[in-house]
């Protein structure tokens, strides 16, 4: 046992190590070292995620995000005064550690969620409408009033696609909702291209390889390039799965994809690239994806469209700088020849079909206005067995 501990140890150190050496943005390291945190924290290796949170901090000591992940971390070790110490230090009150410290006697019960009780017009609208949070697995889903009562409408509709989702390998729920667009409108070729998957352990076309897909990966950072190699090296030595490294540009997507000898008709395209991603979508032609999944800033309320400038050379920063709002989405799948059908709970994901193969298929009017899920940080799917390797035959 000891022995297993000392390896955690230095395995969350070499992390720490190779991500501080990285010649990338102070926000890029603290989103990774965070990102790999909450790794160890789900597979119960509190001490390496509080090396990894500790490194965190001597980049920013006052990120609200690190210092939550930091509280959650202390309390599972069973550390509460240290717990509340460090929400204590939070700039904006954090719903999911309302029973802490300061936040303690501000709680008020409602059915079962907790509010804060100086927020009376909430406080009345619940009352008046009989309205509760939306609630999963513990945790109330916060984004907005009126988005919660729309979800919930959703969730009431088999049309809609939030109560299909559930994650195996996705990073939320998206597993699920790709599984339920293809059961209404079949498959063809069973290829996928998929892009910012990091190592491919938690990503879209990992379950989809189980199911005896093929696909291509494309990724830019050489280390995750290796662990992809080692991980997923039984599907790339029988071609089920190309891997290419490179870093996207709106003029060179085109020339990867059909390097790697995909083109025409294809089931599904995966966008996950924390920046260009509207201005990628826009520009690929060499393949004709019939479902295509792609990220959307979820700050941003339904019927806003915004899209960030496009700059070739950008890496994501940690702001709210990056991709575009569901209405912009929406709009240029339009002009694309898609239909929006659906966004995942986190608010993070939003899936298009091709115009002509929706018909009365799926939740209607295809608007961002209709299908828009907010941005729910808090919100998260767990496997709770984090997967280490590539299980598939």
């Amino acid at each position: 046992m000891k022995e297993g501990k000392e390896e955690g140890k230095v395995e969350a150190e070499t992390i720490c190590h190779r991500i501080m050496m990285k010649n990338q943005p102070l926000e890029y390291k603290l989103k990774m070292l965070n990102t790999f945190a909450g790794g160890f924290y789900l597979n119960g290796q509190l001490k390496e995620a509080e090396t990894l949170l500790l490194a965190a901090l001597e980049i920013d000591n006052a990120s609200d995000i690190t210092l939550r992940n930091m509280a959650m971390v202390q309390l599972d070790l069973g550390y509460e005064e240290k717990a509340e110490k460090i929400v204590a230090e939070m700039s904006v009150p954090d719903f999911m550690l309302l029973n802490l410290g300061r936040y303690r006697e501000a709680s008020v019960e409602l059915n079962g969620d907790k509010i804060m009780k100086d927020n009376n017009s909430i406080y009345e609208i619940l009352n008046k409408t009989k309205k509760q949070f939306i609630y999963r697995g513990g945790k109330n889903i916060i984004g907005g009033l009126l988005w919660d009562v729309l979800t919930e409408k959703r969730l009431n509709d088999p049309r809609g696609l939030e109560r299909y989702g559930y994650k195996v390998y996705s990073q939320n729920d998206e597993d699920g909702i790709i599984q339920e667009i293809f059961r209404r409108i079949g498959t063809t070729n069973k290829r996928f291209i998929e892009f910012g998957v990091q190592n491919g352990l938690e990503s879209n076309g990992h379950y989809l390889l189980h199911l005896g897909w093929n696909g291509l990966w494309i990724e830019s950072d050489d280390y995750a390039v290796k662990e992809i190699c080692r991980i997923f090296h039984k599907p790339i030595k029988t071609s089920q799965l190309s891997l290419r490294r490179a870093f996207i540009t709106r003029d060179n997507i085109d020339r990867i994809i059909e390097m790697e000898n995909f083109s025409g008709d294809l089931d599904l395209l995966s966008i996950d690239i924390d920046g260009n991603d509207y201005y990628i979508w826009e520009k690929i032609s060499v393949v004709r994806p019939r479902v295509v999944v792609i990220e959307y800033n979820g700050k941003f309320p339904p019927d806003y469209s915004w899209k960030m400038g496009y700059n070739e050379k950008y890496v994501w920063d940690g702001s709210d700088k990056h991709g575009a709002s569901l209405k912009a989405l929406q709009e240029l799948g339009e002009k694309l020849g898609y239909h929006l059908v659906g966004t995942n709970l986190r608010g993070v994901n939003a899936f298009f079909v091709k115009a002509e193969l929706t018909k009365d298929l799926f939740y209607s009017p295809a608007t961002a206005e209709a299908l828009y899920n907010p941005l729910r940080e808090d919100y998260a799917f767990l496997s709770y067995h984090p997967a280490k390797d590539y299980l598939g035959q």
